[in-house]
């Protein structure tokens, strides 16, 4: 069986996040106990990066416009 983890679910379990925390952690080993092949998407991985301070969300800003679309 293929089983997904979400990223709340990983986050949870990671992060101790109460009440969810012993849940996903619980969620998460026995997926892989019963020999599930248990994945996380690759948006998973990079949320987890900027959420753990991997990117300054300081530093995170929308690119500005490079042209103004409203004369068209």
């Amino acid at each position: 069986m293929n089983v997904v983890i979400d990223t709340n679910v990983v986050m949870d379990a990671l992060t101790d996040r109460k009440p969810f925390a012993d849940a996903s952690t619980e969620a998460i080993a026995l997926a892989g106990d019963k020999g599930c092949n248990v994945a996380i998407t690759a948006n998973t991985v990079t949320d987890l990066y900027f959420y753990s301070g991997g990117i300054s969300q300081t530093a995170y800003r929308p690119k500005p416009r490079c042209c103004d679309l409203s004369g068209l």
